[in-house]
């Protein structure tokens, strides 16, 4: 069970970075362009030049708040999966 666990902290971790990532208002990486055109994430800030014209904080929480879902979500979803024994056929026995 403990194993589990840190599996699960394990893909949260991941999974909270690649969601912050992907995020970010000034620059979300290479797919920012492509998650932009499907609608998602919303737009919550917006720069102009280096200066902040816009900040809707209700779209900030409600993307934070299905990350939090997606993320846990998926998390347990990959530590429920995972194997409790490891993946050694050696270890299967014990």
């Amino acid at each position: 069970m403990a194993r589990r666990i840190r599996v699960f902290v394990r893909w949260m971790l991941i999974l909270s970075l690649l969601w912050i990532a992907l995020n970010w208002p000034r620059d979300g990486g290479s797919l920012k362009w492509f998650l932009q055109w499907a609608g998602f994430p919303w737009t919550f800030a917006f720069w102009d030049f280096g200066k902040l014209e816009w900040f809707d904080f209700s779209a900030l929480a409600a993307d934070a708040a299905i990350g939090v879902v997606v993320v846990i979500a998926v998390a347990g979803l990959c530590a429920w999966s995972h194997r409790e024994n490891g993946c050694s056929p050696r270890r299967q026995g014990e």
